[in-house]
């Protein structure tokens, strides 16, 4: 099967290894130790949120979600200083009942 490929993006690729050839050779004259990972990501920055490897990174939480999570947490936070409180005044009824 004959791959096709504009001749605009054949273009770019002939650029692009071109410069990967020119960064490497550079490096070399330079004394940088750089891996072929480091040279390439100086010619062709990493996409943002895509690590080299592992593909897209997590997607970031939709509002709504963002939104149920924090009111979640309102209501955990709510509820442990109610607890709280309950375990305070259960103590001072303890104590008024111990003094009578």
């Amino acid at each position: 099967m004959e791959r096709h490929i504009s001749v605009e993006k054949d273009k770019l690729l002939d650029e692009i290894q071109n410069q990967l050839i020119e960064a490497k050779e550079r490096c070399e004259a330079e004394g940088l130790d750089m891996t072929i990972d480091e040279i390439f990501n100086s010619v062709v920055p990493p996409k943002s949120g895509y690590v080299q490897g592992f593909g897209p990174g997590p997607k970031p939480m939709s509002r709504a979600l963002r939104l149920s999570e924090q009111r979640r947490k309102e209501a955990e936070d709510r509820a442990k200083s109610a607890e709280e409180r309950n375990e305070e005044l259960t103590k001072q009824i303890e104590e008024l009942r111990a003094t009578r």
